[in-house]
């Protein structure tokens, strides 16, 4: 599921990406964490860790009440490695 067409974009460039293929990574969307959503990741399946989250400026982030919750999402995704 994506928030606009231009997650679903790069999503499709990283899909088709030999990294992703040669090294059998996942990419996951809309990922749950703490009550908030990161808009895509790169999972290891072999380490069972996410390796990269990325995360768009789009309707959720500017529809949220404050900047805080920007800064929460972004501390969690620096806490992940």
């Amino acid at each position: 599921m994506f928030d606009s067409i231009f997650e679903e974009e790069v999503s499709e460039k990283l899909e088709s990406s030999s990294v992703i293929f040669e090294n059998s990574l996942e990419l996951r969307t809309q990922i749950e964490t703490s009550g908030y959503r990161i808009d895509l990741g790169v999972y290891n399946p072999v380490k069972s860790k996410y390796i990269l989250g990325i995360e768009y400026d789009g309707a959720t982030y500017h529809s949220s009440k404050s900047a805080r919750e920007g800064i929460f999402i972004d501390k969690f995704l620096e806490s992940k490695g």
